[in-house]
């Protein structure tokens, strides 16, 4: 079979995302924040990003 190098660089992000466990982890902690509603409007986190950024 003839993979071409997109199709390849897909295939080993996949396999580097599959196995490293802390990821796994946080995403389904993720979906299950999301399932429970827990989650912040994009201007919020946008104000967040800001205020973090002044105080670096």
């Amino acid at each position: 079979m003839i993979m071409s190098p997109d199709d390849l660089e897909r295939l080993e992000e996949t396999i580097a995302v599959l196995a490293d466990e802390t990821l796994i982890r946080d995403l389904t902690a993720s979906e299950v924040d999301l399932a429970a509603g827990r989650v912040e409007e994009a201007d919020s986190l946008a104000a967040a990003m800001r205020a973090r950024k002044k105080g670096a």
